[in-house]
């Protein structure tokens, strides 16, 4: 599996797209992420997917597939989400995730978000009512390869690698690890 995104090229998406049986016309605009690489690849009929590349060895394809899944869980309970398309060269059961040399990636379809600038107490409600059916999908949906976010693996997990490292100066090493432990 690649190190890192070194080798991830624009031609390295279209080929990916190719392969899928999408025709890219050789315009990729990358767009915001934190983690992975998503770029929008536009299309030879005037539509336009989005790409995502996971970050190599940060995310297993178990992992991938497990975040898929619970997608389809909120769409199966009628939540609104984007649903990754399935792929012609799957490597999941869920045929949803592909590979190319040594990156897992997957295609979405374009989907515009917010509309409007302003969020009224309509929007808050719907954004409460929808986080809640989230929720509850997520209480009962069983996600054996992916990180659990808890104090631990969050937090004090997170700690002792940032108080391991030598960035922090030595002068806020103790206030820092108190002002943190106390959060935690």
């Amino acid at each position: 599996m690649a190190l890192n995104f070194d080798h991830l090229s624009p031609e390295l998406c279209f080929q990916s797209a190719e392969a899928q049986d999408f025709r890219p016309t050789g315009a990729l605009f990358p767009l915001n992420s934190y983690e992975n690489r998503v770029y929008e690849i536009m299309l030879e009929d005037g539509s336009s997917i989005i790409g995502k590349y996971y970050r190599p060895e940060r995310w297993t394809a178990a992992a991938i597939t497990d975040e898929h899944r619970f997608i389809l869980a909120a769409d199966d309970a009628e939540i609104p989400v984007v649903l990754p398309y399935q792929l012609q060269e799957s490597i999941n059961d869920i045929e949803s995730l592909a590979e190319i040399e040594g990156l897992y990636y997957t295609f979405y379809p374009k989907f515009r978000g917010r509309e409007h600038d302003e969020i009224t107490d309509d929007d808050r409600q719907w954004l409460g009512r929808s986080l809640a059916r989230l929720h509850n999908v997520g209480e009962t949906f069983s996600s054996e390869h992916r990180m659990r976010l808890t104090p631990q693996t969050y937090g004090y997990d997170s700690l002792e690698y940032i108080l391991s490292q030598d960035f922090l100066p030595e002068d806020l090493r103790s206030s820092i690890a108190s002002l943190l432990k106390q959060l935690l």
